[in-house]
């Protein structure tokens, strides 16, 4: 079936569009400013998650608060092993 070029399928129109959308915001001119941004929001995610583990734990004495801050690096890290058995860290 030949595909007429002046009157698209209604899917294939939609599809184009959304890629002209997406194509400007979704590929970084280069591989380091990819990972830059990647690294940037790491950190965000990290800051984040540090601040709601001191708002959550906030009337734990300082001992406490690190043991509980090395269980949840520990689920974390086991969590994260589960998912992806191929990179599991040398440091568990």
């Amino acid at each position: 079936m030949a595909l007429d070029v002046k009157n698209p399928p209604v899917w294939l129109a939609k599809l184009a569009l959304s890629f002209k959308g997406q194509a400007s915001r979704a590929l970084r001119s280069s591989p380091g400013e990819g990972m830059l941004k990647v690294c940037l929001l790491s950190d965000d995610v990290q800051a984040f998650s540090r601040a709601c583990f001191d708002a959550r734990h906030s009337h734990l004495d300082p001992d406490e608060k690190l043991h509980a801050f090395a269980k949840r690096r520990d689920v974390v890290r086991y969590a994260r092993d589960r998912a992806f058995p191929k990179f599991q860290s040398s440091s568990s």
